[in-house]
């Protein structure tokens, strides 16, 4: 089982996607996909602040602006 989770922060709004097994950056939009193959893209922010990655305990968080 995948225990990957990636957090997407925009302003105050937080999403968090469970077992991730894709996350790219391509054209201003961010597209995950999870374990079951579903597909989640996000759109409407002007850029990427930061990125951070704990590999040990399998987690990503990406701040936009």
């Amino acid at each position: 089982m995948c225990e990957s989770k990636v957090i997407i922060r925009i302003g105050s709004d937080e999403r968090t996607y469970e077992e991730v097994a894709y996350l790219g950056f391509e054209g201003g939009r961010i597209t995950l996909i999870d374990i079951e193959g579903r597909k989640h893209v996000i759109e409407g922010f002007t850029r990427v602040v930061r990125i951070d990655a704990n590999f040990v305990k399998h987690t990503v968080q990406v701040v936009l602006e």
